[in-house]
């Protein structure tokens, strides 16, 4: 009995030893967006990392983003303005008891991670894509942003990459060890079930989600579709992305396609019930960090008919039915295959594959790295 409660006491010991690091998430993104990918990303990894009673802390200025307000209110440190002596009090505030932390900043800012260097912390910043440097713009305010992006990136202790590819993209693009970069990727929400009348297209249709400008290619589907004889009764919704740009309109009246484009946006309860009845969903992306909607779309059990470009091949592994996004020609053959019910018959692999990609492995994982560092 001796024996075994010394040994119950050094594993408590060991675990109260384990836990004598404080985890810090900056507030960079939480000014930036009122929704998006990367909010929910911080959140919930914050939320789960808070559920296995470590010392996470949240700094969390003005804004007017949707995930920050679900932050458990414990986990918050307020301040009153995004400035280096605001972030410097707070991170003075939340390191006090700690010999040892992390600092996650949620978005890319050089000045925050020097602060938390000046504490002690151990700096780490998640790399979700390199679409700036990759598909390069004009426009200064992107231009600026991509500089600082690097500049954080590279002045950074730690980095997580959501994918194998971000990851190559990386090391290719800027001055970052092998050793620095851990890959691991991100979670999938599950979508609710909607129970409202929905407006649904009356012929089969294919689906587009999310964002249509540049490098999502969305204007190659529509027109590869005018140009088919084969896919002459499909129709395409556009769900998501805002209204259809003046450009889009004029481009679909050209090819003949402004009756059979519908633009949809609403819940993720209407974009679940998008998927079920889809005919596939379309993804015709030149490139991903990741890619979130395949795998939506293989949880509802909607062919993933997808670019065989980015991350997306390795995100989808063989559960996806791929094509040349810049070739009508394979776009057709991907769309017919799927028709002929040549890819239907993998619907419950790709349903289970793509409940591999949960909230909870993301923050183990990235808890292992913080654990490994610290």
């Amino acid at each position: 009995m001796l024996y075994l409660t010394q040994s119950l006491k050094a594993f408590f010991q060991m675990i109260d030893k384990s836990n004598q690091f404080v985890i810090i998430f900056g507030p960079e993104i939480w000014s930036l967006q009122e929704n998006g990918g990367i909010s929910r990303y911080c959140y919930e990894i914050i939320r789960i990392l808070d559920s296995m009673e470590l010392n996470v802390k949240a700094i969390v200025g003005p804004n007017s983003n949707v995930y920050s307000k679900l932050i458990d209110k414990k986990l918050i440190v307020k301040i009153d303005r995004e400035s280096p002596s605001s972030v410097r009090h707070a991170m003075s505030d939340v390191t006090r008891g700690f010999e040892k932390g992390i600092y996650h900043a949620t978005y890319y800012d050089k000045q925050n991670l020097r602060i938390a260097r000046d504490f002690g912390l151990r700096t780490f910043v998640t790399v979700h894509d390199l679409i700036g440097d990759l598909f390069p713009t004009k426009i200064k305010w992107y231009q600026r942003r991509n500089r600082i992006q690097q500049k954080a990136v590279e002045d950074c202790d730690h980095v997580v990459s959501v994918s194998e590819n971000t990851k190559k993209d990386l090391l290719r693009l800027y001055n970052v060890s092998e050793e620095s970069v851990r890959v691991i990727h991100q979670g999938v929400s599950p979508l609710e079930n909607s129970y409202q009348n929905v407006d649904l297209p009356k012929t089969p249709f294919v689906l587009h989600v999310g964002s249509r400008e540049g490098y999502k290619n969305f204007l190659f589907t529509v027109e590869a579709i005018s140009q088919s004889s084969d896919l002459y009764h499909l129709k395409v919704v556009a769900f998501g992305g805002g209204e259809f740009s003046k450009f889009e309109r004029q481009r679909l009246e050209e090819i003949g396609m402004t009756e059979r484009v519908q633009h949809m946006s609403g819940s993720d309860g209407i974009l679940n019930l998008l998927y079920r009845n889809a005919t596939a969903l379309v993804y015709p992306s030149l490139y991903e960090g990741f890619g979130v909607p395949p795998l939506e779309a293989m949880r509802s059990r909607c062919p993933a008919v997808v670019s065989d470009r980015g991350s997306i091949p390795e995100i989808c592994g063989s559960f996806a039915c791929y094509f040349n996004p810049e070739s009508f020609t394979s776009f057709e053959a991907a769309i017919n295959s799927v028709l002929q019910n040549k890819y239907n018959y993998q619907l419950e692999e790709a349903f289970l594959h793509s409940q591999k990609y949960t909230w909870e492995k993301t923050a183990e994982r990235t808890l292992s790295y913080y654990r490994e560092v610290i």
